[in-house]
């Protein structure tokens, strides 16, 4: 495995995919489940 120099390194580059789950899409404790 390969360590990183940093714990919790910064992103790098833009957002390419942002999705937003609708409720049908997550059970009741907001896991989501289908496609």
């Amino acid at each position: 495995m390969i360590e990183l120099e940093q714990e919790d390194p910064i992103p790098q580059g833009d957002l390419a995919l942002q999705i937003t789950a609708l409720p049908r899409e997550t059970n009741g404790f907001g896991d989501i489940y289908g496609g």
